[in-house]
């Protein structure tokens, strides 16, 4: 238990803890315990469960659980001589609601600060969980007798006797903490518990927690800068170490502003404020003394160097390169010794961050590798190409101001803006190799790994006799107790051994579960079922022993095998077309030898003679035969006469058991049940139902005759002659053809075949020509058919083994699909992964059923669908489009299997479904469409799956079956979290939260005795909380199993965690699955559980496994979604686990130690404004506390991703806001501070790093196009060195050199850099043929779009929520896109975060393509990566739109957004009073409402943030600055005074048109025109005025007008932002200049007009072009398609009808006017 690190941290305390290793028990001095010891121990055990499962939300915070515990212990330990009888829910009342009823007045206190809340103002779980690390805590709560140094209390001092000393009851630690609790307030314990850690939103926090990354980077690029300009000279390169030393000190600045590192204070203010700042004073003088050394340094006395050297050896080595960090650490901890203050390091320890030395080394290599190239890329490529374009600009002197000293001509501003791109990029560009190095590194590990060995369904084929080895190696356990135990038996010689094996026997009754599994989600057809399945034969009578002594089975092949050796290619070439040729060829004859007997033909005790014969006969005709020309045409004729003789034999049992065509096939819940069934009474359960199912599909196609029907009443009237043309003929006919073929191999026996024979040479020299034929005739005598008695013979023909043989040798020999491969991709997917999982390195043999651990799994719902209802899939949208139509077009093979399993064949009308949908069996429909989404429904049916893979491998280690369902269920069940359970059930009938209540109902009744509901009960009684978990007994009648009392509503923070929290205690098992519900799971990999669990050491607290994405087929956008996840949860977890060791917890589907869960705060974090992205808080908890972390690859899971393009991008929202929100949590400042470098870098690259890379690369991408026009408006783009002029060298110039390495980068950075590790991947597991046409299919459908949307989406969030915060869950649904969105939706959600930036890098791109001097070409390779971002971020939105590019919607959505921007008149201060629900409504139908609430936040932010969003926009007044130096003005003249003269002209004109706007609108309309226009003219001619006055007299007026322009707009821009930003109603000469922003929202509104203008610009174009039909077949299929353009046609039509005035007449409607 965590009680051990919790008594280590407080070593005063009375009670030693009974452990000597953190999380094990052990005894005092024997490793027998006595029993006292063990009775002690479980006391102690069920102490802590007592306490833990009535602390509701106090789980959270296991330190304080510790408290509680340890107190109680010392309650009972020192026997309290005057014992009390606490009260009824004392415990809860008492201890636990006071904490609780704390936490909560303070999380509701933080979320109510604006603008979106701020942890930092309150206490949050993490501070008052490390409150109890502090030892005056503990001393308040536990009283000063707890802290009194004595003797210690064990359990061994207790077992052996030992009297404890007596304790004063008033002084128990637990009294003491009841009584104190009991007399606090909530404002009281604020003076006990502290903020620990500060969340404050800042980018300094990145900075604060990931130091040495940003240093590392900057450090790096001043030695690449100074080594390019200076060629590696020391001198020069040393002064990184003035860099390093600078940014230490600006650490220490943000360290102070931050305050993030809270410390208990003292008694002293001044220690404290010394404590705080003292580092920064000391670094400051460091940087001092580098900087004097290096002024004063004579270059030939190296001083300088020597002290560079030292430094660079001594801080910057040590910091970076040694492992864990130690020396880093020993250097901090002696500074705080020195001052008289330590840190303790209670998780994130020296020894809970080390790594094996194995990992260390591998990861150092890599990231050396991974440096090595970005360095020598950076250099050659990016910044050795700037160093003489840099030279030239400094002599460049583009401002003209007249002064030359430190260059303030604006030299060094171009310069930055040219290096400004490549600075950037330096940092970012990291994570680019980082993630080519690391698919390149896990492709391998995944080829090692065999992941990809069965990629294609022949590989399947080919390995599939192996499969039983290998499943009866890695899935049943040689070590059960109760494996089936046997006499031993002897196998019969002559006979085939695999199919008569138990392991073989084993095998086909796993594979056939897997198949009717597959059958029952209509993902095979009846068919398809049926060449799949073994038929196992299983002899009984006077046959029994047929096989050899003792009970004895036989499995017969499926068509899996066989199909490939009998099909016309194998025969026509005499060999199979895979290799298994062997096996079907021998139990062929095992088979043929069966069927004589018992039809009588050969006698029983010749059976092994005849096989031995037909042995020696195959070898002949195998080695010789196909050498002769007629050896095709006789194989056919052997395989015909077979088919006709087993048709013969089909048709007599046909025609004696009329009734068995007339057997319906089973559902798949019947034929579950009868197999169950079958299974309990007979090991060989599957024998007689797997037969009749082949004989049932292949009676369909036979075809009675009256000729047939008089033949068989004469056979069976015992007439010699029918029995002679119904049986003897055929097999005369038969063995005719037989003896023709076999006389091929006598012709020539001196030409040998030099193919490898089938069957085992013997010596055949016996075996004349002449012989054979005499042989065989005393072997077979047909004479017994015709002499034999009636009845024995009907009966031999009617008896289910010989139907099952015939029937089964019919299948294979009629196949006509070669090796059974399935129609379903979804079907071969999961038998492909299932054949390679099995050689998996890492699937080793488990542990027996009964010694298995046990789990439970646990999935948190809130109010999402369980079950599709039936108006939801019927129910059409605005574009006549349902669910189920676009559902019967997407999984168009599973529909067509869906309706044969019903029964139905046809359904070409919609009405026929209608009219199914009212009928009692509807629900097969509902659950068909059901198992197709990504609703609760699946996910249950899938994870139930455990209980099959659990019975039948109980079954098959030989399990008794009256203790298979209690052995199950104790080590299995399912625990659905449905927090509001209670409230759905309660909802108004008919209903939609009626039916969630209905469908949860349902799924309890469909799995009684594994599935439990848990939820939050506050209806029974006001004012109280309980959590409840739901079960059902045995009659089917719900049953309440626990109803625990909570402290109150346990939603405090976010509401995942909050409802894991409160269902945690209904799960039993040892290990815990957490599940989404949008997951799904698999019969196939159910059977590997078993094997997972047992991968769990002693120091193993989680364990992860990959996912297959199922939602990928559901369309284009679904596939791109599919893609990147697909690549996380396999190349990139498996990577993160080894060797980088950074792998954390994602959500779903990874299994934890339940009792880690317990006793360290639980699966995940809960703190709200922190805590979004709460699941991987669980993986960083384990990661601190030094347990390890795993993932395998031999087992996977289903998972569905959003499927349309606002629920991907919300999705993307949420995880970028919560990654913002992990920088500033403390977890991610530990693990900053103590990991070893390269291990940081591993962590900063995969998780937080990647977001912020992503900022960078973005504003890397804005800058070089601002730097671009920059340089185009200052005429700086090219250099003559012949003239020393600027702008009129023909030849391309090195100052636009790398501008083509950079959009290079760019494109692979924010549009392929998920596509290189999916090809990567995808290489390895299906082959690269299939690699290139996914990755080549998506690329066409616009994947780099819709990855370089999704990358600003990532930019944006992430930036936002660490600045302003607002992170949140977004409900994304989760369903099928097949509506489509309005245009104000989408320019809304995308219009501040995408549109707005897109349209300014068109403005940009534009401006530099008039200003600048290049050629076409040159513009475009510097240019089009930046012009694919622009149209990405402007179009994007509507491309990926369903049915966006119509004329009569882009007709509708101007009309639409016309009158959404012609917003009435309305009242400022009342809509600030509505509530947030009503503001957006709002919103929606008025522009500004929706411009006020998006602005909002930002002003109402603190001025630092809003001083941050303006200096973001400083850059841009560069293009001013350029329009400054192309003035041609007068030489006497300033062009800095030409441009802000004519500036201000436009300014205050603009100005005073908006200050006496409000009086101008009070004129009358010809005085207001006429005042417009006077104000028009005069300012338009002083603007002319001054730019003509002050130009010189040779230029070109309209460019100096143009340019200023141009500089002035950019001006305003700046201006009118700072104004939304600051400014509050302020006024000038008594004019309101912007009451309630309005004066800046008018701007804002005309930059809306515009850039909207650009949108339906481009969808009217797109209207006039077929782009609407290949959009439809892009994103969905063609079949969709089709049914879209039907529709269409059906409302053109009934359009047409309804405008024909005499037709609705007829049809009895009323006009319009008149109503309806």
């Amino acid at each position: 238990l965590n009680q051990a690190a919790w008594i280590s941290i407080h070593k005063s305390m009375n009670l030693e803890a009974p452990s000597s290793k953190k999380g094990q028990t052990v005894t005092h001095s024997s490793e027998v315990a006595s029993d006292a010891e063990v009775t002690q121990q479980l006391e102690h055990v069920m102490l802590m469960l007592l306490i833990w499962g009535e602390s509701g939300n106090i789980r959270h915070t296991p330190e304080c659980l510790m408290l509680i515990f340890h107190s109680a212990l010392c309650h009972l330990a020192t026997g309290d001589p005057f014992p009390e009888t606490f009260a009824a829910e004392d415990f809860i009342n008492s201890i636990i609601t006071p904490f609780y009823s704390f936490i909560s007045e303070q999380t509701k206190y933080t979320m109510s600060l604006p603008p979106y809340g701020n942890a930092a103002a309150g206490i949050t779980y993490d501070d008052f969980n490390e409150c109890f690390w502090d030892i005056k805590v503990v001393s308040v709560l536990l009283g000063p007798e707890a802290m009194r140094p004595g003797p210690a209390i064990t359990a061994a001092t207790l077992a052996a006797g030992g009297a404890a000393p007596p304790t004063d009851p008033i002084t128990s630690p637990y009294r003491h903490l009841k009584g104190y609790l009991a007399k606090c307030t909530n404002e009281s314990l604020l003076e006990v518990f502290h903020k620990t850690y500060k969340e404050q939103r800042s980018w300094g926090h990145v900075y604060f927690s990931f130091k040495r990354v940003i240093m590392f980077h900057a450090v790096l690029f001043h030695i690449l800068v100074t080594a390019a300009f200076k060629e590696w000279r020391w001198r020069y390169v040393s002064t990184s170490c003035i860099s390093h030393a600078l940014l230490e000190a600006i650490y220490e600045l943000v360290s102070i502003t931050l305050d993030a590192t809270v410390k208990p204070k003292t008694s002293s203010p001044c220690f404290d404020a010394i404590r705080r700042i003292w580092k920064l004073p000391l670094k400051i003088m460091i940087i001092a003394g580098l900087v004097f050394c290096y002024v004063t340094d004579d270059q030939q006395a190296s001083s300088y160097q020597m002290l560079g050297a030292l430094y660079f050896g001594a801080y910057v080595c040590g910091f970076y390169f040694n492992q864990n960090g130690y020396l880093m650490r020993l250097q901090f901890k002696c500074s705080f010794c020195f001052i008289g203050w330590e840190t303790n390091e209670y998780v994130a320890s020296p020894e809970e961050m080390t790594v094996p030395w194995r990992s260390y080394f591998q990861y150092t290599m890599f990231w050396f590798v991974v440096l090595g190239i970005k360095i020598s890329f950076n250099y050659f490529f990016m910044i050795a190409p700037l160093v003489k374009p840099s030279e030239q600009l400094w002599e460049r002197r583009w401002l003209n101001t007249g002064h030359s000293d430190w260059h303030p001509d604006g030299d060094l501003l171009l310069i930055l803006l040219r290096w400004s791109a490549p600075f950037l990029m330096m940092f970012a560009d990291t994570n680019l190799w980082y993630i080519l190095c690391a698919s390149v590194y896990s492709s391998f590990d995944g080829w090692w790994q065999q992941l990809g060995s069965v990629s294609e369904w022949t590989k399947l084929v080919h390995v599939f006799p192996s499969m039983a080895e290998a499943m009866n190696r890695k899935l049943i356990s040689p070590a059960s107790v109760m494996q089936i135990v046997t006499e031993p038996v002897s196998l019969l010689d002559g006979f085939s051994e695999p199919p008569r094996t138990e392991a073989f026997y084993r095998f086909a009754h796993l594979w056939n579960q897997v198949v009717h599994k597959l059958r029952e989600g209509d993902l095979l057809s009846d068919k398809e079922r049926d060449e799949l399945l073994f038929v196992i034969l299983d002899p009984q009578g006077p046959y029994k022993d047929f096989w050899g002594p003792g009970r004895q089975h036989y499995v017969i092949y499926p068509c899996l095998l066989t199909s490939p050796v009998f099909c016309s290619t194998a025969l026509d070439s005499g060999a199979s077309l895979y290799h298994p040729r062997r096996q079907v060829m021998e139990q062929m004859r095992d088979l043929t030898v069966w069927f004589l007997v018992t039809i009588g033909v050969t006698k029983y005790d010749k059976r092994s003679q005849l096989s031995e014969m037909l042995t020696q006969m195959a070898v002949f005709i195998e080695a010789w035969a196909p050498q002769q020309s007629h050896y095709t045409e006789k194989l056919q004729t052997l395989k015909k006469n077979v088919i006709s003789l087993l048709q013969t034999i089909m048709r007599i049992r046909q025609a004696i058991l009329p009734d068995a065509d007339q057997i319906r096939r089973d559902k798949p819940k019947a034929r579950r049940s009868n197999m169950e069934n079958a299974a309990s009474s007979n090991a060989s359960y599957n024998a007689h139902r797997d037969s009749q199912q082949v004989r049932a599909s292949v009676r369909t196609k036979m075809e009675r005759q009256d000729t047939w029907q008089l033949m068989v009443h004469m056979f069976l009237g015992g007439s010699p002659q029918a029995r002679v043309d119904l049986l003897v003929k055929p097999l005369e006919a038969v063995l005719s053809s037989w003896l023709d073929l076999a006389g091929l191999g006598m012709e020539k026996p001196q030409q040998a075949s030099i193919r490898p024979y089938t069957f085992k040479i013997v010596e055949t020299s016996k075996y004349r020509a002449g012989h054979i034929p005499t042989e065989l005739a005393n072997l077979l005598n047909f004479d017994n058919l015709i002499c034999a008695d009636m009845m024995q013979l009907i009966q031999n023909i009617v008896s289910d083994d010989l139907d099952a043989v015939v029937y089964a040798v019919w299948v294979s020999l009629n196949c006509q699909n070669v090796g059974s491969e399935p129609r379903c991709k979804e079907a071969k997917r999961q038998l492909q992964f299932f054949a390679a999982s099995l050689n998996h390195p890492h699937l080793t043999t488990p542990s027996p059923v009964e010694q298995m651990k046990s789990w439970s799994s646990l999935t948190p719902v809130y109010n999402e669908d369980v079950i599709y209802s039936m108006p939801a899939l019927l129910d059409r949208t605005r574009d006549g489009v349902n669910l189920l139509g676009y559902l019967k077009t997407q999984y168009k093979d599973e529909y067509e299997n869906f309706k044969e399993r019903i029964g139905v064949v046809k359904d070409e009308h919609v009405e026929a479904w209608e009219r199914y949908a009212q009928s009692s069996e509807h629900h097969e429909l509902r659950d068909w469409a059901t198992q197709r989404g990504q609703l609760l429904a699946r996910t249950v049916r899938g994870v139930m799956c455990n209980n099959e893979a659990l019975r039948t491998l109980a079954r098959l280690e030989g399990c008794p079956e009256e203790h298979v369902e209690d052995l199950v269920n104790t080590k299995f069940h399912y625990v659905v979290a449905a927090q509001v359970y209670g409230q759905l059930k309660n909802a108004k009938p008919g209903s939609d939260d009626a039916w969630k209540g209905h469908s949860i109902d349902l799924l309890r009744g469909e799995f009684p005795s594994n599935l439990r509901v848990a939820y939050v009960d506050n209806t029974s009684t006001a004012g109280q909380f309980y959590s409840v978990c739901l079960g059902v007994d045995d009659r089917g009648v719900d049953t309440v199993q626990y109803k625990v009392r909570l402290p109150g509503n346990p939603i405090i923070g976010y509401g995942k965690p909050e409802n894991q929290n409160h269902a945690i205690i209904f799960a039993h098992g040892e290990f815990l699955q957490v599940l989404d519900m949008n997951q799904d799971n698999y019969l196939t990999e159910a059977f590997k559980t078993r094997n997972l669990l047992d991968l769990f050491e002693e120091d193993t607290g989680l364990m992860g496994f990959r996912e297959h994405i199922f939602s990928e087929s559901s369309g284009a956008v679904a596939s791109f979604a599919a893609s990147t996840e697909f690549i996380f949860g396999t190349l990139v977890q498996r990577f993160l686990t080894d060797p980088l060791n950074v792998r954390f917890h994602y959500g779903h589907p990874d299994f934890f130690d339940k009792l880690w869960v317990m006793t360290r705060g639980g699966l995940s974090k809960a703190c709200k404004d922190i805590h979004v992205s709460e699941d991987i808080f669980g993986g960083l908890n384990v990661t601190m506390r030094g347990n390890k972390i795993k993932y395998c690859e031999f087992i996977h899971c289903g998972k569905g991703r959003d499927m349309g393009f606002s629920q991907i991008n919300g999705f993307e929202t949420k995880i970028s806001g919560g990654n913002g929100l992990q920088c500033l949590s403390r977890d991610v400042h530990r693990l900053g501070q103590k990991m070893d470098f390269f291990r940081l870098m591993s962590f900063y690259h995969s998780g937080p790093g990647q977001y912020v890379n992503t900022v960078v690369m973005v504003s890397a991408a804005h800058v070089f196009a601002l730097s671009q026009v920059v340089l185009a408006i200052s005429n700086s783009e090219r250099y003559c060195e012949e003239t020393g002029e600027w702008g009129k060298c023909v030849v391309d110039n090195t100052v636009i050199a790398s501008s083509n390495v950079y959009a290079a980068e760019w494109m692979v950075q924010l549009g392929l850099v998920t596509t290189l590790p999916q090809l990567a991947e995808l290489c390895v597991e299906y082959g690269i043929f299939t690699a290139l046409g996914t990755v080549i299919r998506q690329f066409l459908a616009g994947s780099w779009f819709f990855f370089v949307f999704a990358m600003q989406t990532k930019a944006y969030y992430f930036d936002r929520s660490l600045v302003l915060g607002g992170a949140g869950y977004i409900a994304t649904g989760r369903g099928y896109q097949i509506e489509n969105t309005d245009f104000i939706t989408l320019y809304t959600s995308y219009a501040r975060s995408h549109i707005y930036f897109g349209a300014e890098l068109f403005y940009l791109l534009v401006l530099f393509c008039c200003l600048t001097k290049m050629d076409l070409t040159t513009y475009v390779v510097v240019t089009w990566s930046i012009w694919l971002f622009s149209v990405a971020f402007i179009i994007g939105p509507w491309w990926f739109n369903p049915l966006s590019f119509t004329w009569d919607k882009s007709v509708h959505n101007v009309r639409l957004w016309w009158d959404w921007m012609r917003s009435p008149g309305w009242d400022v201060d009342a809509f600030d009073a509505l509530p947030e629900k009503e503001q957006k409504k709002q919103a929606e139908r008025m522009w500004a409402a929706w411009h006020r609430l998006s602005l909002k936040p930002l002003r109402n932010a603190p001025a630092s943030v809003k001083s941050v969003y303006l200096l973001k926009s400083l850059p841009r007044l560069a293009i001013a600055l350029g329009a400054i130096s192309f003035l041609k003005v007068a030489d006497d003249r300033s062009p800095v005074v030409v441009f802000g003269a004519s500036a201000a002209i436009i300014i205050v004109s603009c100005l005073l048109y908006l200050c006496v706007k409000g009086w101008i609108n009070t004129l009358h309309p010809w005085y207001r025109v006429r005042f417009t226009s006077l104000l028009v003219i005069f300012t338009l001619g002083a603007f002319g005025g001054a730019v003509w006055y002050q130009s010189s007299k040779d230029q070109h007026y309209v460019e100096n007008i143009l340019i200023t322009v141009l500089g002035t707009v950019t001006i305003w821009q700046f201006m009118i932002q700072a104004i939304s930003y600051f400014a509050h109603k302020p006024t000038i000469f008594g004019f309101t200049l912007d009451k309630n922003n309005s004066f800046s929202d008018y701007f804002y509104k005309i930059n809306d007009i515009v850039t909207a203008a650009m949108v339906f610009l481009f969808l009217f174009a797109c209207a006039l072009l077929p782009v609407a039909s290949i959009q439809s077949k892009v994103l969905f299929n063609r079949a969709f398609t089709e049914d879209l353009e039907t529709q269409k046609q059906r409302k053109k039509i009934l359009g047409t009808l309804l405008r024909d005035q005499s037709w609705v007449a007829a049809c009895g409607f009323r006009s319009k006017k008149k109503g309806r």
